[in-house]
């Protein structure tokens, strides 16, 4: 883990799905599950505890279809993590 490590608050409720650099930027990628309108992107960004990124998934994906802006990597590479980490815990 880049940030906090296994310490860190966010990941005593959400899953973390590993560490991911893009740009030279280092993230610590995850998932909140439980979230009203199904799972949430939970990704550390930085040292202080509120440094990180959160929404519901499947807004903040549909908000890029809609305006046909470029698709963020980051948010790519945690959903992929996602459904892999599904599909482990379905085996």
């Amino acid at each position: 883990m880049y940030h906090h490590g296994e310490d860190h608050n966010i990941w005593t409720y959400c899953v973390h799905l590993g560490p991911y650099t893009h740009d030279g930027i280092n993230y610590d990628l995850g998932i909140y599950e439980e979230g009203i309108l199904g799972p949430s992107f939970a990704i550390v960004t930085g040292e202080e505890p509120h440094e990180y990124i959160s929404g519901e998934v499947s807004c903040v994906m549909r908000g890029v279809r809609d305006s046909g802006s470029p698709r963020n990597p980051v948010y790519e590479e945690t959903i992929k993590r996602y459904e892999e980490y599904k599909q482990q815990q379905e085996e």
